[in-house]
């Protein structure tokens, strides 16, 4: 007598009710992945526009400034001292992270020499929606960026 080869339909529901388990508790703990990467990633990209507007400042002889909107709409953009009004690289934070303060003030500039001409030291905090927060550090004299 020949032996059929292959999987009764009992062993192949078993094994797809331990996938479905498995599934069902590793959802939550990637949903904290996902919101845990969106302001990771929203942190790295604002550190990487205050140091493009650092090298913009350098390398251009000019003021460059980042501002930062508080009004919920998470925008910032790079634009010259001069011409305020035209942005030169403008971005949007991603859903669910918003600025929680930007201080001392919401617009950070860039002398030629790369530090703040403000001379004080400047302070981002995102907020994601569940409470999860980075800060981000901007030193007045070197105009060195540090997210923490």
């Amino acid at each position: 007598m020949k032996t059929l080869k292959g999987f009764t339909f009992i062993e192949t529901t078993v094994v797809l009710v331990i996938i479905a388990f498995v599934s069902a508790f590793s959802f939550p703990f990637f949903a904290k992945y996902l919101n845990r990467t969106k302001l990771e990633s929203a942190s790295r990209d604002i550190t990487s526009t205050l140091r493009v507007a650092r090298s913009y400042a350098i390398t251009r002889n000019e003021d460059y400034f980042v501002k930062f909107e508080l009004d919920g709409s998470g925008l910032y953009w790079i634009a010259k001292n001069l011409t305020p009004d035209t942005p030169e690289k403008k971005e949007k934070l991603p859903q669910a992270v918003t600025f929680q303060a930007v201080s001392p003030t919401t617009k950070i500039i860039f002398n030629p020499r790369g530090a703040l001409t403000s001379g004080i030291n400047s302070q981002i905090i995102l907020r994601h929606k569940n409470g999860n927060e980075k800060w981000i550090d901007i030193y007045a004299t070197t105009g060195t960026v540090k997210i923490k």
